[in-house]
C-alpha cells in the first residue's frame, strides 16, 4: 500500500513549475517510498496488526457464544 500511495503523493507534489521529467517523478516516489516505507511497515506490524486480531477475537467469540447459547436452548 505504501509505494501506490507514495506515487500519488509524488504526482501530487511534483515541481511542474521546474518542468516535467520522468525521472525526476521516479526519484521523487522513490524518495518518498523510502520516506514512509519503515514507518508504514512498524505501525503495521506492532500497532494495526494487534489491534485488528484483538477486534476480530472480540468479534468472534460474541458470535460463537450466541450460537452457543441458542444450542443450549434448543437442547434444554
Amino acid at each position: 500500500m505504501c509505494p501506490p500511495m507514495s506515487f500519488l503523493a509524488a504526482i501530487l507534489y511534483y515541481p511542474y513549475y521546474a518542468g516535467f521529467n520522468v525521472f525526476t517523478l521516479l526519484a521523487n516516489w522513490l524518495r518518498l517510498v523510502c520516506f514512509n516505507f519503515p514507518f508504514a511497515f512498524f505501525t503495521q506490524l506492532f500497532f494495526i496488526q494487534p489491534l485488528v486480531r484483538t477486534l476480530f477475537r472480540l468479534a468472534v467469540s460474541k458470535a460463537d457464544d450466541k450460537k452457543a447459547a441458542k444450542a443450549d436452548n434448543a437442547s434444554a
